[in-house]
């Protein structure tokens, strides 16, 4: 099974223009993901009605990337979530997504059958400058966590593993608490067990703040997207195998 977690940066619209976003499903179709989580999904709902529904970059990056398509309100900056899922391959039994305090955007969550298995995923974008309340969501992401039930939960973090070792940079992105409450709760950074160190921002910190945990899964590989993303982030993909670790 293939996750890929992305920040689109500003939706992939420029000035109304959706050619970069374009260029980025293109790629992302390239990937051929069973899940792909999008965090910065702006311009993507409909605008000025009364009910949230996704507007025409939600409804052509379902197209060009032949998934189904969950769209989660942000709570700030017009910064939704997007969730797809490989039709067939992922079945999707129930939506927990979660709107509100204490997350600053939102928290998308699916429930779905793998290859006969019930997986969670969750796709997160933690507050961009704010320490002291990414460890609160982070903490409060225990709830997502089902005793006995896989999980992958993937996203922007605006932090860093509790392995980097960086000590130069804005205090606000060097920060380890969000992924220490991850850790108590047994999630593992996909990343940290194959080994890559390789960060998803490049400018003006380079940090790897696009992360995917996981547990009750066995990861096979690990990568971060190369060449250009039309984004100040790049893809981290991840490969996991269904079956849980030690068995």
């Amino acid at each position: 099974m293939r996750v890929v977690t992305f920040n689109l940066c500003n939706g992939g619209i420029d000035n109304g223009d959706d050619a970069r976003l374009r260029r980025q499903l293109d790629r992302l179709a390239g990937l051929d993901a069973d899940v792909v989580a999008l965090q910065e999904a702006k311009y993507w709902a409909e605008p000025n009605t009364r009910l949230f529904h996704g507007g025409r970059p939600f409804h052509l990056a379902k197209g060009v990337l032949g998934m189904d398509g969950f769209l989660v309100p942000s709570e700030h900056d017009g910064c939704h979530l997007a969730f797809f899922v490989r039709t067939g391959r992922v079945r999707v039994v129930q939506e927990k997504h979660t709107v509100g305090a204490p997350y600053w955007h939102a928290v998308g969550h699916l429930r779905a059958l793998v290859d006969g298995m019930v997986t969670s995923f969750v796709n997160v974008h933690l507050a961009p400058s704010t320490p002291r309340l990414r460890e609160i969501e982070a903490e409060s992401l225990a709830l997502k966590v089902r005793k006995g039930e896989p999980i992958v939960m993937m996203g922007d973090w605006n932090a860093v593993p509790t392995t980097y070792a960086g000590t130069s940079g804005d205090r606000r992105k060097l920060d380890h608490q969000a992924a220490f409450a991850l850790s108590e709760v047994g999630l593992r950074d996909a990343a940290v067990a194959m080994g890559v160190t390789a960060p998803t921002v490049t400018k003006p910190l380079p940090y790897p703040c696009d992360r995917i945990y996981f547990k009750g899964l066995t990861p096979t590989s690990f990568q971060v997207g190369t060449g250009d993303w039309a984004s100040d982030h790049l893809p981290a993909i991840g490969d996991f195998d269904l079956m849980p670790p030690n068995r």
